[in-house]
């Protein structure tokens, strides 16, 4: 098709060609015309040797920007718990409700505070600001990817008056572990990475800094809601928290795999919580009375 046989250029040829016919005994007329032809001449030459442009895609990215459940996330879609947040907008879906469940107890208490320990990129943290119950969330998780994840995330959703982040490892006394990258991590679960036994040969692994709960949070009569994912080393995270199960209202969702409950149950017996409900492997604890709440 001719330029000329395209609007807007045949409207404009179709106005100067009405004028022409008018009087072509105009001289001004006529050169018009002539003008008009050699203009028209000239951009169907230019046509001829254009090509279209190849349409522009955006390219794709692993980690990428996603609105999900009303948050803006910052995922990496090579993980596998972040490719199931993409992909199917949840991740441990029954885990987290009965949780927020759970939390309802604590609704309306002004001193409710969240503390998620092995946050990862803060999933159980953002979804637990969503209740509206805790106007205190404590996030804390040891790797430094993942931590540099929450801090994108709680950035992206203008939740620093809310959520405080701490990078660092749960343990029973303060020092220096050392904790297994989470790039290295075989199934690509960025979520499980874990702390180092001095006795394993890691080439991945990075020191950090440990700390102990009751070194860190010194609250008194509060309300907390604690949910612990430190990846096997539960036993020693215990340990270091009993003030502040003996002197708050808590309940505990805890991982505990089968060959963990030797050395992980025998702590919470200490801590005179007691079990309310089970998502194997999660476990759900606390230290309220029947009558206040029950599995």
């Amino acid at each position: 098709m001719r330029l000329a046989q395209i609007t807007p250029f045949r409207q404009a040829i179709k106005v100067y060609s009405i004028l022409i016919g008018i009087g072509d005994d105009l001289r001004h007329l006529s050169n018009l015309r002539d003008g008009l032809t050699s203009i028209e001449h000239s951009i169907d030459r230019l046509t001829q040797v254009m090509t279209p442009l190849a349409p522009v895609t955006a390219p794709k990215h692993e980690v990428d920007i996603h609105e999900i459940n009303g948050f803006r996330l910052l995922l990496d879609d090579s993980s596998i718990v972040d490719h199931m947040v993409i992909h199917t907008g949840e991740w441990e879906g029954a885990t987290v409700r009965r949780l927020m469940q759970l939390a309802e107890v604590f609704r309306g208490k002004r001193d409710a505070v969240f503390l998620d320990l092995g946050s990862y990129w803060g999933y159980y943290t953002l979804m637990m600001h969503s209740t509206g119950i805790f106007p205190v969330i404590h996030s804390v998780d040891a790797d430094r990817y993942n931590f540099a994840q929450l801090q994108a995330n709680i950035f992206l959703n203008k939740l620093d008056d809310v959520v405080t982040a701490h990078h660092g490892a749960i343990s029973d006394a303060p020092g220096v572990l050392m904790m297994q990258s989470s790039h290295s991590h075989a199934d690509k679960n960025r979520g499980a990475t874990r702390i180092v036994s001095a006795d394993e040969q890691n080439m991945t692994a990075r020191p950090v800094k440990a700390f102990a709960v009751d070194d860190v949070f010194h609250f008194e009569g509060a309300h907390i809601v604690i949910k612990m994912d430190v990846e096997g080393h539960e036993d020693k995270a215990l340990l270091g928290m009993r003030n502040l199960v003996a002197n708050n209202h808590v309940i505990l969702q805890i991982e505990i795999y089968e060959e963990q409950k030797d050395r992980v149950l025998p702590v919470i017996g200490e801590l005179g919580l007691r079990l309310i409900d089970e998502k194997y492997p999660d476990f759900f604890f606390t230290n309220l009375p029947a009558n206040v709440i029950c599995g």
